[in-house]
C-alpha cells in the first residue's frame, strides 16, 4: 500500500471513529433514560392531569416488589417499584389537583394488592392495569365491591380489605372489612353472599 493510500486509510478510519462517537452520545440523547424521567415538580406542573393520563404516564414502568414504600423521587427516577409505590402517588397528586383519593389495600390468600380509588370517578387506578389502554378500572365505591374487584383480576377472592392513609412514610388504617365466611372454594354465588365484618382497627400489611 502507498504512502498515499495509507494516509486516505487513516483519515476514513479516523472518519468512522468520529461518527462512531457521535452515534453513541445521539443514541445516549434519544433514548429514555430512568435518570431522566418525571419528577415530582413536573407532575405537578401538568395542568390537565387526570386518573387516566396518570396512569399512562407510567406505563413503561417495571415491576419490582420491595419492603418498603419508596420515596415518590426514587420511584419516578428508576421507573422501578410496586403497587403501593404506584396507588400512594397517585393519591397524593391527583389529590392535590382536588381529587377525592382513597388507598385501599385488599388481601388475598398469599397476596396483599395496593389501589387508589378515585371518588369523583368511581374507578381505581391499579398498577397492573397501567398498561392497558382502559388505564383505570371502574367499580361502585362500597369497600366490599371493590375489593371483589380487585380480587377478581388475580382470579382470587379476598378475606380482607383496609382503607388507609400515608403520611410521612407511615400508613395509618382508617377502617377495614373482613368476611368471616370460608371463602376459598365457595362458589361465586356463595362468595357474594358472605357476610363482611366492620373492624376499625389497625392490621398491618
Amino acid at each position: 500500500m502507498s504512502i498515499k493510500e495509507n494516509r486516505l486509510a487513516g483519515v476514513a478510519a479516523g472518519t468512522l471513529r468520529r461518527l462512531g462517537v457521535t452515534l453513541i452520545i445521539l443514541t445516549a440523547l434519544l433514548l429514555p433514560s430512568p435518570l431522566n424521567s418525571l419528577s415530582m415538580e413536573e407532575l405537578r406542573k401538568m395542568s390537565d392531569l387526570t386518573p387516566r393520563k396518570f396512569a399512562k404516564l407510567f406505563a413503561q414502568f417495571q415491576y419490582r416488589l420491595f419492603e418498603e414504600v419508596q420515596s415518590p423521587e426514587v420511584f419516578l427516577a428508576t421507573e422501578m417499584g410496586d403497587c403501593d409505590d404506584y396507588a400512594i402517588l397517585a393519591a397524593q397528586i391527583l389529590g392535590e389537583r382536588g381529587y377525592t383519593p382513597r388507598l385501599i389495600a385488599v388481601r388475598m390468600p398469599g397476596i396483599t394488592h395496593v389501589i387508589c380509588y378515585i371518588e369523583e370517578t368511581e374507578s381505581y387506578l391499579d398498577f397492573n392495569n397501567r398498561v392497558y389502554l382502559s388505564r383505570t378500572v371502574g367499580c361502585e365505591r362500597d369497600l366490599a365491591k371493590i375489593a371483589k374487584k380487585v380480587a377478581k383480576s388475580f382470579e382470587s377472592s379476598w378475606t380482607s380489605a383496609s382503607e388507609f392513609t400515608f403520611a410521612n412514610g407511615l400508613k395509618q388504617m382508617v377502617v377495614t372489612i373482613a368476611r368471616t365466611d370460608e371463602y376459598v372454594g365457595l362458589s361465586d354465588r356463595n362468595k357474594s353472599a358472605a357476610p363482611q365484618t366492620r373492624v376499625p382497627i389497625n392490621i398491618g400489611f
